[in-house]
């Protein structure tokens, strides 16, 4: 997946997409033509992504927070030797 592609995603998971296209209208584009995110000039998208704060020096804080989640939720690789005694 390209860089444009990474930022429109990162968009739509983080539910701002009419947030966004409101943003794009105050910057002078015309959205009441249909068009796709994609066709969007990825200067914008990546200006709004950074004003937003979805993004920071390059790091994305949204998927980084949900990589995390899973790894807490990985299954230990160590398991017991013998089976807990039943009572």
């Amino acid at each position: 997946m390209g860089r444009r592609e990474d930022l429109v995603d990162l968009i739509l998971r983080a539910g701002q997409l009419e947030k966004f296209v409101e943003w794009l209208r105050s910057r002078g584009v015309d959205t009441s033509v249909p068009m796709k995110l994609e066709e969007v000039d990825p200067a914008l998208i990546e200006e709004y992504v950074r004003e937003k704060r979805l993004i920071e020096e390059g790091v994305q804080r949204f998927f980084d927070d949900e990589d995390k989640l899973e790894e807490r939720y990985e299954p230990l690789e160590v398991r017991p030797s013998t089976p807990p005694k039943r009572r």
